[in-house]
């Protein structure tokens, strides 16, 4: 961990990295941190003010709610308030069974939506409409009139 004369400081994490925020959980291999600093800006190890980046290396792991990606890179842009993971990246919606693929996939914060290039959403197969399969079809409806 390092801290820049402008304030900034750096840090790089390896082996089994583990990190949580409010409503966040991160694992990987290697992860580079870069925030600014408040209080004394020529300290060697200052205090974080604003996180500007992370960048988390190998085998990446989010979790945030019922939604979880994983990737072999997963550039974290608080600041932008979006997350850029590439590296055959997979995001999983529990809540609904969705799963995103594409190089990069692109979440933002606050949104439920998937952004990237060739972006493949697939979503679980439609439930049973109810029809019984032994009975016959309905109907077909009748055209209207032309009155």
């Amino acid at each position: 961990m390092w801290t820049t004369s402008e304030g900034i400081t750096h840090a790089i994490l390896t082996g089994s990295v583990k990190a949580a925020a409010t409503n966040m959980r991160l694992t990987c291999d290697r992860l580079e941190l870069t925030a600014t600093n408040i209080g004394d800006k020529t300290a060697t190890i200052g205090n974080f003010e604003k996180l500007q980046r992370l960048l988390a290396i190998g085998s990446v792991n989010i979790v945030q709610g019922e939604r979880e990606a994983t990737c072999g890179r997963a550039e974290l842009l608080p600041r932008e308030d979006k997350v850029i993971l590439t590296e055959n990246p997979v995001v999983i919606d529990h809540a609904n069974g969705s799963r995103a693929t594409g190089d990069p996939v692109i979440l933002r914060r606050g949104e439920r939506r998937v952004e990237g290039k060739n972006v493949r959403i697939t979503f679980p197969p439609i439930r049973d409409l109810g029809f019984d399969k032994d009975q016959p079809p309905p109907a077909p409806a009748a055209p209207a009139s032309d009155k």
